[in-house]
């Protein structure tokens, strides 16, 4: 499915009891000093999992 037919399926009006998951393409993700680094990998992996293409985990 391209970009193109992927957003147009997304935008079809749909019955208000159906929620609508959307995970992007592209994720950065900045650490800050008060981030465990375990928990952002989960979150990174889960971004993957749910169909992310590409994510940058910035560790500052």
């Amino acid at each position: 499915m391209s970009n193109q037919e992927y957003w147009l399926f997304i935008c079809v009006p749909m019955s208000k009891a159906l929620p609508i998951r959307v995970c992007p393409d592209f994720v950065i993700e900045l650490r800050s000093y008060s981030d465990q680094l375990a928990p952002l990998h989960i979150k990174m992996q889960e971004y993957i999992t749910n169909g992310t293409e590409l994510g940058w985990l910035l560790n500052s």
